[in-house]
């Protein structure tokens, strides 16, 4: 419970970008790959929060990112965490991971990467 004019916040990220080309792998992984694998509560992220129903005051705000520089390697280990993943793997017993980096690995320029993660909010002023 709050109070009449107090603010709520809800951020997520999600839709990792580093280039066209893996970004567009990666979708396809996302999405064909480990389709039937993610709860069904992940439509709510893969909506950007936008289906969430919001009865406050909503406040406009601007789209934030989180960037880092990483490896290769550092993008597989953060593929590995999905939860779909998991699921994948422990159904399937094979980690297409593994076969995503290898696609991947001829359009990695460079021993570092920038990785972007779009972020988005939906901000509201509590009316009652």
């Amino acid at each position: 419970m709050s109070k009449p004019g107090a603010w709520l916040a809800a951020w997520m990220y999600a839709g990792i970008r580093i280039s066209r080309d893996i970004d567009e792998m990666i979708h396809h992984y996302h999405s064909e790959t480990l389709q039937g694998y993610w709860d069904p509560e992940r439509n709510h992220v893969d909506e950007n929060y936008t289906t969430i129903p919001f009865p406050f005051e909503e406040i406009v705000s601007p789209l934030f990112q989180i960037r880092y520089d990483w490896t290769l390697e550092e993008l597989e280990g953060y593929l590995e965490t999905w939860s779909a993943l998991q699921k994948f793997m422990e159904k399937n017993k094979h980690n297409p991971a593994k076969d995503l980096i290898r696609q991947i690995r001829p359009y990695w320029a460079g021993q570092k990467m920038p990785v972007h993660f779009p972020v988005y909010l939906r901000m509201g002023k509590i009316l009652k």
